[in-house]
């Protein structure tokens, strides 16, 4: 067998897993769908705004994934991403506290919605007029950008963090700070921090002109591909079609969008190398057949998030193999452990 950039990997342990601020935007894949019907809203309160971040007039955003339970309440939320601002995350989670769902069923019986995902906006105006910039971000700006042409790149990189730190920015200043937060690192030449910091920009896309969002979209397609994120790249993808529909044949990048569709669609295992930051580690899951291995650290388990279902599992000194059911629809992985762990995540080609 094959592997796309692995090697190969004992498997001694097949397992199938069983289940054991403004209004926010609706969850993903909020309808029905043959054979089930999704959770519907019936109760969704938007957080209160926090008065330390209001005083200093900041803005900012959250994205969370939570699990709709059978009771119909929101069960272990996480942080997916956010602006950057911890008072923003806290009063996200502290949000679910009040809402309440329709239970989503499969066959008419009430199951687990867990692969659901919501971003929450922190915003001290309308969404659409949290646009500009203030003369004092310009001016700390332009700064930034003088240092980094001139390869003053300390200095860039401690201008960026006091200018982070000092908050008070609004949507589209936020944005712009992760634009150049991407930029510092292109200029390091680091891939990883480059992807982190244009993940959060893109998600601020909306708050800039159309043509820069794009282009923000496009530099995330690039990086995903070179450091071979399949599913972020393809879901990225999607959202550039979706977006500017006159790229989705003349986009330089469709070529490796192709590549990377037939190595999903082939018989190559999927490797993917993790690093536990935080909390946990998430990846859209590409197959239903995984595994994990070469752990450094401690890895304390595997939450496994689908449309109609979901599974929790620890680890051993056993290497397993989780296989999904195709039942359970689309799937998200999250891996819990010690911050700084790395592992490698293996998806198996279906038999």
């Amino acid at each position: 067998m094959r592997i796309f950039r692995a090697t190969a990997i004992l498997l001694c342990l097949a397992i199938p897993v069983c289940g054991n601020a403004e209004s926010p935007s609706a969850p993903e894949n909020e309808h029905s769908i043959a054979y089930g019907t999704r959770a519907k809203p019936l109760e969704r309160p938007g957080p209160r705004y926090p008065e330390s971040q209001r005083r200093k007039g900041q803005e900012g955003w959250v994205v969370l994934s939570f699990v709709v339970g059978t009771d119909g309440l929101v069960h272990d939320p996480i942080i997916d991403d956010s602006s950057g601002v911890p008072a923003f995350e806290r009063r996200a989670l502290q949000m679910f506290e009040g809402w309440r769902y329709e239970p989503a069923t499969w066959n008419g019986k009430p199951v687990e919605q867990a692969k659901t995902k919501t971003r929450i906006i922190f915003s001290l105006k309308s969404p659409q007029n949290s646009r500009g910039a203030s003369e004092k971000f310009v001016r700390r700006e332009r700064k930034f950008n003088r240092l980094l042409k001139s390869g003053d790149l300390e200095g860039a990189g401690e201008l960026l963090n006091s200018t982070f730190q000092q908050s008070g920015w609004n949507l589209y200043e936020t944005t712009r700070l992760w634009l150049a937060s991407y930029r510092l690192h292109a200029a390091y030449a680091d891939d990883e921090n480059q992807l982190k910091s244009i993940r959060r920009a893109s998600t601020g896309r909306q708050w800039v002109r159309p043509e820069t969002a794009i282009s923000i979209l496009r530099v995330k397609l690039a990086l995903e591909v070179r450091l071979t994120r399949i599913a972020d790249a393809l879901e990225t993808y999607e959202l550039i079609i979706s977006e500017a529909p006159d790229l989705a044949d003349s986009d330089p990048l469709v070529e490796a969008v192709k590549k990377i569709r037939d190595i999903v669609d082939g018989d190559p295992i999927i490797a993917t190398e993790a690093l536990i930051e935080k909390s946990a580690w998430q990846h859209i899951l590409l197959r239903q057949k995984f595994s994990i291995d070469t752990v450094d650290g401690e890895i304390a388990n595997v939450d496994i998030r689908c449309d109609w279902h979901r599974a929790k599992d620890g680890m051993s000194d056993i290497v397993k193999v989780w296989e999904i059911p195709a039942s359970w629809g689309d799937c998200r992985l999250y891996v819990r452990g010690e911050e700084g762990t790395t592992f490698r995540l293996l998806e198996l080609p279906n038999e």
